[in-house]
């Protein structure tokens, strides 16, 4: 969306420097009053025509100081340089302070070569008179008026990056331009240098100034920005901005969605308007390391109140990690590590600044409200305790209030910034990006997948085989009813009625439970969800078989009730992926319940998570629980988005009572590989052995999945297809002679056999069909001039078998 360049110029300003890198600062208060500055820091400093301690060495002096007592002073033939390095990318800003006494001028400059008089990037000149004007790209461009005998604030910003300069004169900005350009053309090089602070003024006036106060600091560069005035009034944010907004449950357009208001707005005429339901989502990264700003403005009403909450996760409602709220009556507090854990005020109908400083390698977090610090802590906590994750996730513009307060706000002029880059992460890249293989009936064969980390730090891995059957049907993942903070809001039955445990049988039975102990509910009721997630450790003898009933113990009646079945979900999202299975049930109170399945659910040796939803009234206990201790995959449960542990809130280490039946044989494992996990070095490459074993296999063709787990934060999850084609093999009472010549091929394929050959099938690695013809005759010839270059499958279908052999296309 829209740049707002003077915005982050702003944010800058606000707070303080120390939000940004400071190359250099000074104050002169370190020097003796007559000392020449490029002797006493010649690292920063030199003259014109590198002479320090010479006449054009700028002196200290104690004649005006705008802080303590000094200030370096510029008269006669000074010509002091300060070196700023001839950089070529990056943002800057130079700040420093000009007192002109009245009947005096004065002048400074700006190089795009450290080494000075080769190209003058700009120039500024203050009149005898109290006026000023600047030179960019010709003479005079812009005029100012300053006031003498008084300190004035300048301000040079430098963005390098993007070719563009602003110049601020106590605050205002004077003039903005591209800093490629030199003070009388509109062509020069795109270089940083050094500043000019010269004995200059207008023609025919006497120079003298002083300067003090110099700060030269790197500006990050902002990773998103927005002042919301390039979208649709009345248009959703999520909608018009797909890439940074999102929604609670992620629906944008719906009733969570903000509006692009014109009511208020702090700059242009646009803000964002938060009221009823809005549940925006501002999606920041799953940030791992690094340091980051988050600015934004809220307006208030007066009788309003207002909120938003950090994630730990961009998947809201797995941590809260901090939450602030405002009141109607003009007190807000902050959740962070407990509740209200600090309170401050703040004004109705004005906008007020909010700065959020997380740096995730220090674990802090500052929370500035108007430029003014209310508090400071560790960002791995969450708003209600002291442990979590952590990592930044996103920002929830939720409309929420303090207890029986109605919320409606706005916002405006947004900024994420990285100020500090952070540790590197690893990336990996997996080759090949699928895997077809050809064997006979009854052989093995082998090929290599090759893992490499292209990142910063080592890269952790850990490979799954999956099966899969082709026939599941993947549904949407519905949320729960409820946004609220899970734990906080989640009990057990007072007065438990132990229920045992369900009758044995023969099939295969999944269980974390011991008997019925409790049952648990929400304190104002609503939707929550229950899980048990078995691992592939745990199915890996079981692949091939169907789940085909639930087991659940339900304590009391619901309003309403659903099993659940979800696939794997990421390595770093706590939680399911989709939802492959819902069905509904109505149970029976205190006792155990059966739900047969009406289309059993394959089980193809990975992660599978069985559950149910469950809605019911405030003060009921619905969902049966065991005494206890919690196994780590036995007790999850959602209220929400988000996916938790049970047993986080310590006085609930209990386990779902919830048990899946298997039924069915298992299949002939035909996959494995080899390691199966490791660490992959900073540029290393690790060759991982996929096998095949087409042992007690018929002809025909197999799919799998490989899942690579691993660490890298943004590509936390690799899926490799494998499809397996089995041939017939050659025995002696059955021999197929097949042909397929020439290959390479350039044009054209010949197919020939003793038998009829009924089509001819090309595949590419991808698991992709490129082509398929009938034949029906023992000869063909197959046309591959309009085939990309590479390696292919061909698979010959005959009369009584399949072959399947590799050719290449030239």
């Amino acid at each position: 969306m829209k740049k707002y360049l003077p915005l982050i110029a702003a944010v800058i300003f606000s707070i303080s420097s120390g939000f940004s890198q400071i190359l250099y600062e000074d104050d002169f208060e370190s020097y003796n009053v007559g000392d020449y500055l490029a002797v006493e820091n010649p690292t920063w400093w030199t003259t014109w025509s590198g002479t320090p301690g010479s006449g054009e060495d700028a002196v200290i002096s104690d004649e005006f100081a705008s802080s303590g007592t000094k200030s370096a002073k510029v008269a006669g033939v000074t010509d002091a340089i300060l070196l700023l390095g001839d950089k070529t990318t990056g943002k800057y800003q130079l700040t420093f302070k000009v007192y002109v006494p009245t009947g005096f001028g004065g002048h400074y400059n700006l190089q795009h070569y450290e080494s000075p008089g080769i190209e003058w990037a700009f120039e500024v000149y203050f009149g005898a008179t109290g006026a000023g004007y600047l030179n960019a790209g010709s003479n005079s461009v812009a005029s100012f008026n300053y006031a003498h005998d008084t300190w004035i604030d300048i301000a040079n910003v430098i963005d390098l990056t993007n070719d563009w300069t602003e110049l601020y004169i106590d605050g205002n900005l004077i003039y903005e331009w591209p800093f490629s350009w030199q003070a009388g053309s509109q062509s020069g090089l795109l270089q940083l240098g050094g500043v000019d602070f010269y004995a200059g003024a207008p023609t025919g006036e006497t120079p003298t100034y002083y300067f003090e106060d110099v700060i030269f600091e790197s500006v990050p560069e902002p990773l998103y920005e927005d002042d919301f005035e390039s979208y649709t009034v009345g248009g959703y944010v999520a909608v018009q901005n797909p890439d940074w907004w999102t929604t609670w449950t992620n629906q944008p357009g719906s009733g969570e969605d903000a509006f692009i208001s014109t009511e208020q707005s702090l700059s242009g005429n646009q803000s964002v308007k938060v009221d009823g339901i809005t549940d925006l989502i501002l999606k920041m990264g799953d940030k791992t390391s690094g340091k980051y700003q988050l600015t934004f403005h809220y307006y208030i009403p007066s009788g309003f109140g207002g909120y938003f909450n950090i994630q730990h996760f961009e998947s809201p409602g797995i941590e809260w990690a901090y939450e602030v709220y405002f009141g109607a009556t003009g007190g807000a507090y902050l959740n962070a590590g407990s509740n209200s854990v600090t309170g401050f005020n703040f004004n109705h109908d004005t906008w007020m600044e909010i700065d959020n400083i997380i740096d995730i390698d220090g674990d802090w977090t500052e929370l500035y409200i108007d430029g003014v610090l209310i508090y400071e802590w560790p960002f791995s906590w969450q708003a209600s305790s002291q442990t979590g994750t952590l990592q930044l996730g996103g920002m929830d513009v939720y409309a929420g209030a303090p207890t029986g307060e109605t919320p409606k706000y706005y916002m405006d002029d947004l900024a994420y910034i990285q100020l500090e880059g952070g540790i590197g992460a690893p990336v990996i890249n997996v080759d090949p990006v699928s895997i077809t293989e050809s064997i006979q009936a009854g052989q093995t064969s082998s090929q290599t997948l090759s893992i490499s980390n292209v990142g910063e730090l080592d890269l952790e891995y850990e490979i799954h085989v999956a099966y899969t059957d082709g026939s599941k049907t993947i549904t949407t993942n519905p949320s729960a009813g409820t946004k609220k903070v899970v734990l906080s809001n989640v009990s057990a039955d007072p007065t438990p009625n132990p229920g045992g445990s369900p009758e044995p049988n023969d099939d295969v039975t999944l269980h974390y439970d011991g008997d019925n102990s409790s049952a648990i509910g929400l304190t104002s009721g609503g939707i929550m969800r229950c899980a048990a997630v078995f691992t592939p450790d745990e199915l890996q003898n079981y692949a091939g078989m169907e789940l085909s009933e639930i087991e659940v113990y339900i304590n009391e009646d619901p309003i309403s009730f659903k099993v659940q079945v979800y696939n794997y979900g990421l390595p770093n999202i706590p939680g399911p992926g989709d939802m492959i299975l819902e069905q509904t049930f109505n149970p029976a109170a205190t006792a155990w319940n059966t739900i047969s399945l009406n289309t059993p659910v394959f089980i193809g040796g990975f992660d599978i998570w069985v559950g149910y939803w469950v809605d019911h009234t405030a003060g009921t206990y619905p969902a049966g629980c065991d005494a206890g201790p919690h196994h780590p995959n036995g007790d999850w449960i959602a209220a929400g988005p988000g996916w938790h542990h049970l047993s986080d809130e310590p006085t609930l280490d209990f386990n779902w009572n919830i048990r899946a039946t298997l039924t069915g044989d298992p299949m002939v494992q035909w996959l494995s590989v080899n390691p199966s996990s490791g660490t992959v070095a900073v540029g290393a490459t690790e060759d991982v052995d996929v096998d095949f074993d087409a042992s007690g296999l018929t002809v025909g063709s197999y799919n799998a999945e490989l899942i690579v787990d691993n660490t890298d934060p943004e590509n936390s999850q690799v899926v490799v297809p494998v499809t397996l084609d089995v041939q017939v093999g050659i025995d002696e009472n059955d021999l197929i002679g097949v042909m397929i010549y020439p290959n390479p091929v350039v044009n054209f394929i010949n197919v020939e056999s003793d038998h009829k050959i009924l089509s001819v099938e090309l595949i590419n690695l991808m698991g992709q069909k490129i082509l398929w013809q009938e034949l029906n005759n023992t000869t063909g010839q197959i046309a591959t001039s309009n085939l990309r270059p590479g390696t292919y499958i061909i698979k010959v279908e005959l009369e009584n078998g399949v072959v399947s052999r590799r050719i290449n296309v030239n």
